[in-house]
């Protein structure tokens, strides 16, 4: 099953559920999202995805996460004070 054939069934589906202004794709980034936040490698969401290498993945799937950018920043800091540069 492609995307393409999916979006008839999925489009039932939300109906059928009473959801509005939904595509299948906003799903697909969604769900890109959260595994990428998760911690999953981007080589393996994109090998998922069907794309020939990470590097597309990155440029469609680059959403900032506030919680993954939370994390980054208090990284660095614990990293910074272990070596006294706070």
């Amino acid at each position: 099953m492609t995307a393409a054939s999916g979006v008839p069934d999925f489009r039932r589906l939300c109906s059928e559920m009473g959801i509005e202004g939904v595509r299948l794709h906003d799903l697909q980034h969604f769900t890109v999202t959260q595994v990428r936040a998760s911690g999953v490698s981007v080589k393996t969401v994109a090998a998922r995805l069907g794309h020939a290498n990470a590097a597309t993945t990155l440029n469609v799937y680059a959403h900032s996460l506030e919680a993954s950018d939370s994390r980054a920043a208090e990284l660095m800091s614990q990293i910074m004070d272990v070596r006294g540069l706070a």
